[in-house]
């Protein structure tokens, strides 16, 4: 889909995104208005508007990207779980939020925190250096 923000991130064409994880399926980069530190988004390469239209081997090869990708934030961030949530409306993508939570801390609504750049790769580069 050519105007899809999240099809130009996974084709490396949409700039100030730090892609953390990569296959050649899936693409796992930090959101830009994250809710916790290291709040991350899993998509698959391949454009479904919604995880309802994905194949059931496709659902299962995103779900096992994001379990990979959620050792790594926890590794890499001290984490102590990961909150998992499934959304599709804000992007007509299909996307997963990993969001590294302590002990504790709950999952608060999505806030409306823009990170800056530096932010961004500053957090990317940790998680980076674990995989």
């Amino acid at each position: 889909m050519g105007s899809c923000i999240f099809c130009g991130i996974a084709r490396h064409n949409t700039p100030h995104h730090e892609i953390v994880w990569e296959s050649p399926a899936h693409v796992a980069f930090l959101d830009i208005n994250p809710s916790k530190t290291g709040h991350t988004l899993v998509i698959p390469r391949a454009h479904s508007a919604n995880v309802s239209e994905l194949t059931e081997e496709d659902h299962a090869e995103l779900f096992r990207a994001c379990r990979e990708v959620s050792v790594l934030l926890k590794q890499s961030l001290e984490a102590d779980l990961i909150a998992t949530v499934i959304e599709g409306t804000s992007v007509p993508h299909t996307h997963v939020h990993l969001i590294p939570l302590k002990r504790g801390e709950k999952l608060a609504h999505f806030e409306n925190h823009r990170a800056s750049a530096q932010e961004l790769e500053c957090v990317a580069t940790r998680i980076r250096r674990v995989a």
